[in-house]
């Protein structure tokens, strides 16, 4: 439990962990997404003002869905656990349900060094003001096979280079996997972010 901003009380009991499972298939459900749909995902309700931070250090929701497909939340306490920290747990936990028995030892240094600025309020909930009818906008794309064969033959057009490489880059990642599972044995457990 965190109490007083910068004092963690551990009881070993912190950790909110649920598996869920959905009745659908992954493929409709990210044909039909939105917000509604995605935060029965989460382990909690963004639309709460709960300070939920004060309750657990780390909240998780694993769900599945009849397809076999998963999709994991997390929801962390920032002062724990910063974005460093959490991707290095992420590919501590899939490393380890791989099978890997490569050891991590994490350090938790950076949320001491970065202490949260007491002019902003305690108990914030950044999801709630977006959450308000009419007062925001939420794009995804979904890309098919025939839309990246356009994309693609737009960006060998273009004259713009940057159009080109972001392609490209996605075009590698598969391959680049390949490498790596062929050069070392084993796939790469990395997060990649293509702008």
């Amino acid at each position: 439990m965190v109490t007083k901003d910068l004092h963690i009380e551990c009881n070993d009991q912190e950790v909110y962990y649920v598996e869920a499972r959905v009745s659908d298939n992954l493929s409709s459900f990210l044909a039909k997404a939105n917000d509604q749909w995605i935060h029965k995902l989460l382990p909690f309700d963004p639309n709460s003002m709960e300070a939920l931070s004060e309750t657990y250090v780390v909240m998780m929701q694993v769900n599945f869905f009849d397809c076999g497909g998963i999709a994991i939340s997390i929801c962390p306490s920032h002062k724990l656990i910063d974005g460093h920290t959490l991707v290095k747990f992420l590919k501590a936990w899939a490393a380890t349900a791989r099978g890997s028995s490569e050891e991590v030892y994490p350090s938790f240094v950076a949320p001491s060094l970065f202490v949260q600025n007491p002019l902003l309020p305690k108990r914030s909930n950044m999801l709630f003001p977006m959450d308000k009818q009419g007062k925001y906008i939420t794009r995804r794309p979904v890309f098919n096979s025939l839309g990246l064969g356009m994309l693609k033959a737009k960006a060998t057009s273009a004259s713009s280079g940057t159009d080109q490489l972001t392609l490209e880059l996605l075009n590698e990642q598969p391959t680049a996997a390949g490498a790596a599972k062929a050069r070392h044995g084993r796939s790469s457990n990395g997060l990649r972010n293509v702008r």
